[in-house]
């Protein structure tokens, strides 16, 4: 497969079908972990919060086996190749914990064994990072933000042009005085910044936007969450506006799936931001949803949270020159991505006349106190320090490189740390300085002091606080190795692993200096480590070639250095350099290292397209798959065991949906979801469970289960659209934020609870049946659900008889269902919609939040059918409750006021001739035969029925046994 340029074609261009993970079949090296072996007299011990994978005694003589009793914490599934899977990352549990299992043997013996297990207290106290923390939202095709506007939403369009509306100009025209041109002025005539011929200049821009998005400190009326997008025109500087213009205190997005938007507009280069800009929570206040995309920074971006609830940031296609840097502090689930930090630090010392390592310290990105933090596709380049530098740290010449600059600074402090995909390149130190530890995955670091140093949290004694790490199909090749007077940093470090039961696979470390090169080598003695341990790795098998100095050369233990190279083609190691990459990628047999740095500063280029011209030469790099298959989920007790986006846990080595239409199988596990995939079936198997805080997952076929059903809990920015559900078991889902959406046929045992978010049961006509026992239980109005689509056709939303409907209040009030826009099918939906009661049981539940009297709306559709079978009302009060069923306007009203008593009226419903008409229903109970019964109508807990009124509603007997009754106009029967 190798040839004469190391099969890596030239012009950038990345070779067909390429991955970075080694085939399952590829030998594995002799410290891999080895199942824990179970005996039923023995008590097993395995770690808490981590994957360990059990086969019983007699292993290989085993046919099937199965799950009798579950453990009670924790997830315990069966593998392919019948070993059990115990996955604590979902669990803080420690101590005992047992299951039983059935076990066939290969002659068809069949014996039930109990396991005992003691769980440890896991070495890092965070841990693993599933991911579940990070906000994102979908991506298109080319990986761009699929970003949705929601029901309060304006643009403003703002210029730096000579032809932008001052408020000079808008008072001029409107014959005003330009203080009559206030805030809300602007607010209530959008026509000024409304589009690209009426652009704001930037003093009514920021005018406006502060009114728009804003806290009011006039009045202390808090910002009203919104969609709204700032845009500024591309081409121009922006030196008027600074501090927190941009986002103004308080500022709030109307939901994760629906964030504000600072943005640009029309051609050129991206807008110039010549100040700081910061948003801070401080008195009590939070700010959430934001996005900034497509902006030149050049000063500090700094997102500082001081209170709980800030966070939900997306810095998206930013790029960092001058003195831009970004700085997070106490807010959650922040993201960079695909950004390009750009040659940045001080031209002058700021400090005095000369360069003082720590004062004049600088990073392309700080990160501190946040739980949820993305980092990926973003790349770094000459952060801290410039050529020319003097090493005494003359004022008069460029900044020199320090110990206390780096590309990124992560704290110990941050938990769940995702580094993907990122290129950190002649950094002043550490190209990646990560003290947290995490998921760090295919990063390309090259040219710095240091490569990566990541730890578990432990600093200044506060003991392994973070998370495991995961440290995969990384390379760290071409040392800085940088010389200063003071403030001397590392010269030649490669990985530096200070956690605790760290994974380390599929990494390459290589060449601290060019072997091709006798001046650079013998200019070279240092070698601080081409990979540390501070701590035995749980697995480690990175490749180290060549990372040694002229002291080792001189001492003749240079090979000592070298690590898991054996059987590999050294000449050809030593021709696969960056100064040859250089040569490749610019198609210029001049270039070399430095141009190779500079060149990725200003391309789009990806770390996996150069990462892979090192792990062609070091014979890891594998080819992708490009057809659907069926992947299954088999937890891998070397990383986390339930990250969808970790290709280990994945029996393909690949992650499921990369390929379109893959047909996925849970295999019962609890799956941490991240990504945008389209997929053709998704299997839960048994009691498989899928949790969705962010990304977008399409299933365009059926949705499956075993007995045991499946259960999907969405929040934050989560969404999962599903084509229908025909399980054997129940499908459970829990909705708090996000969006749930069913565009097939869902018929009968569903269990949906919808705290918040956008429930779409019924996208672009689809079908959704609540089947007999089964419930929807809404709560809240923060609650939607009901209907969306935008091709007409029509929409249904069933309840089969007995089927369980609650409407429940929190402090937003009660929710309904109806058609509403969601935003994911544009501004305008259309679709039709049905709603039919069946024969439901009802609950309106008032016991969280008190609701005033007044009416309330509880259903409508552009047509409603069906009886409401049974209902009640909870925590209702002194004061009556009517329901009002209409069906010339196809609406269901609550309705509370004075009096007492509940009741039931409908409005346009002709009555049957006899009550032979009404069927038992109700949600708990058995039926029986038909009784004429008396019933009491004194006492405050006595039902008051409308003498019109078709209904069933519950009573209890005198053995106090819930049952059904059914009543038309003044006579009841026992069901």
């Amino acid at each position: 497969m190798r040839t004469e340029n190391y099969g890596f074609p030239p012009l950038g261009q990345p070779p067909e079908n390429y991955c970075r993970w080694p085939a399952a079949e590829q030998d594995q090296t002799e410290d891999v972990p080895m199942p824990t072996t179970l005996n039923p007299s023995e008590i097993a011990q395995v770690s808490g919060a981590r994957t360990t994978t059990l086969q019983i005694e007699d292993f290989a003589t085993v046919r099937e086996i199965n799950i009798v009793d579950r453990p009670d914490f924790g997830t315990l599934t069966v593998n392919p190749d019948n070993s059990l899977a115990l996955v604590m990352t979902h669990s803080d549990h420690t101590g005992p914990l047992d299951f039983t299992v059935e076990v066939t043997d290969e002659n068809g013996n069949v014996s039930q064994q109990t396991f005992n297990i003691d769980v440890t207290p896991p070495s890092q106290e965070g841990g693993w990072g599933t991911g579940s923390n990070h906000y994102m939202l979908e991506t298109d095709a080319q990986g761009e933000l699929v970003i949705e506007t929601g029901q309060n939403h304006r643009e403003v369009y703002v210029s730096a042009s000579a032809d932008a509306l001052t408020i000079a100009d808008i008072a001029a025209r409107e014959g005003l005085q330009t203080w009559q041109i206030t805030g809300e002025w602007l607010a209530d005539n959008p026509e000024y910044g409304s589009d690209e011929n009426n652009a704001l200049a930037q003093d009514a821009g920021m005018l406006l936007w502060q009114e728009l998005t804003g806290r009011n400190f006039a009045t202390g009326e808090e910002a009203t969450p919104s969609s709204h997008w700032l845009r500024l025109e591309s081409g121009y500087v922006y030196d008027q506006i600074a501090d927190n213009g941009l986002m103004p205190a308080g500022i709030q997005g109307e939901s994760p799936l629906h964030p504000v938007v600072i943005t640009s507009y029309g051609d050129g280069a991206q807008p110039v931001l010549a100040n700081n800009h910061w948003v801070a929570g401080y008195n009590g206040e939070t700010f959430s949803n934001i996005v900034i995309h497509d902006l030149n920074i050049t000063q500090e971006l700094l997102f500082r949270g001081s209170t709980e609830g800030s966070g939900n940031i997306i810095v998206d296609s930013v790029t960092a020159t001058d003195m831009g840097w970004i700085v997070v502090e106490g807010a959650d689930s922040f993201t960079l991505r695909d950004s390009n930090m750009l040659d940045t630090g001080p031209d002058a010392p700021r400090y005095g006349g000369s360069w003082s390592p720590h004062l004049e310290r600088f990073s392309g990105s700080y990160f501190s106190d946040v739980q949820g933090l993305l980092v990926e596709g973003t790349r770094f380049t000459g952060i801290g320090w410039d050529e020319g530098y003097d090493y005494n740290g003359r004022g008069d010449r460029p900044q020199p490189p320090s110990t206390y600059s780096h590309s990124i600074y992560v704290q110990h402090d941050v938990l769940d740390l995702t580094f993907r995909d990122n290129i950190s390149a002649s950094a002043a130190s550490m190209a990646a300085q990560l003290r947290s530890g995490g998921f760090i995955e295919d990063n390309l670091l090259m040219d710095s002091g240091g490569g990566l140093i990541f730890r578990g949290g432990e600093y200044w004694g506060e003991g392994p606080i973070g998370n495991f790490s995961l440290v995969s199909g990384n390379v760290i090749t071409a040392a800085g190795y940088r010389s200063v007077a003071e403030g001397q940093g590392y010269h030649a470090m490669g990985i530096y692993n200070g956690g605790n039961d760290t994974t380390l696979i599929g990494n390459i470390i290589a060449h601290l200096a060019d072997p091709n090169d006798p001046l650079e080598l013998s200019e070279r003695s240092i070698n601080e480590g081409g990979l540390i341990h501070e701590h035995t790795p749980y697995y480690d098998d990175t490749m180290v070639y060549r990372w040694y100095g002229t002291w080792h050369v001189d001492r003749g233990i240079e090979e000592g250095e070298n690590q898991n190279i054996e059987g590999l083609d050294r000449n050809l190691l030593d021709q696969t350099t960056a100064d040859n990459l250089a040569k490749i990628m610019l198609n210029d047999p001049n270039a070399d290292l430095e141009d190779l740095v500079a060149w990725i500063g200003q391309t789009e280029i990806e770390a996996d397209v150069l990462n892979a011209y090192f792990q062609q030469a070091f014979g890891i790099l594998e080819v992708l798959r490009t057809d659907p298959r069926e992947v299954q989920f088999v937890p891998n007790e070397l990383g986390d065991g339930v990250r969808w986006d970790n290709r280990m846990n994945w029996d393909t080595n690949d992650i499921a949906g990369s390929v379109a239409n893959d047909l996925v199988n849970l295999g019962g596990n609890h799956v941490t979801y991240g990504g945008t995939h389209t997929i053709l079936g998704l299997d839960f198997g048994d009691g498989g469970r899928l949790d969705v805080s962010h990304g977008r997952l399409n299933v365009i076929g059926q949705t499956t289960s075993d007995t045991l059903g499946g259960q999907v809990d969405i929040t934050n920015a989560g969404q999962v659209w599903i084509h229908g559900y025909n399980g054997a078991g129940t499908l459970s889902v829990t909705q708090d934020g996000g969006r749930f959406a069913n565009t097939g046929a869902v018929v009968g045992n569903v269990d949906v609870v919808v705290e918040s978010g956008q429930a779409i049961l019924s996208a672009d006509g689809g079908l959704f049946a609540v089947g007999s026992d089964y419930r929807l239980l809404i709560e809240g109005a923060d609650a939607l659900v009901g209907f969306d689509g935008d091709a007409g056709d029509t929409g249904v939303i069933r309840f089969d008889a007995g089927a369980c409907l609650t409407i429940a209040s929190d402090e937003t009030g009660l929710g309904r269902i109806s058609e509403f826009r969601s935003g994911a099918f544009g501004d305008n939906p259309d679709v039709t919609s049905q709603i039919d009661l069946g024969y439901l049981h009802l609950t309106i539940d008032l016991t969280q939040a008190y609701i005033s009297d007044g009416a309330y709306l509880l259903m409508t559709a552009d047509q409603v059918t069906g009886l409401i079978g049974s209902f009640e009302v909870i925590g209702v009060g002194a004061r009556s409750a009517t329901v009002t069923v209409d069906y010339q306007s196809d609406e269901v009203w609550l309705n509370l006021g004075g009096g007492s008593g509940v009741s039931i009226e409908t409005i346009g419903l002709e009555q049957p001739d006899d009550s032979e008409f009404f069927l038992p229903i109700f949600c708990e109970g058995d039926e029986g035969s038909h009784h004429a019964v008396e019933v009491d109508s004194g006492g405050e807990d006595a039902f008051v029925f409308a003498p019109s009124a078709p209904v069933a509603v519950a009573f209890e007997s005198e053995d106090s046994q819930t049952q059904p009754y059914a009543q038309f106009e003044d006579e009841f029967f026992v069901m």
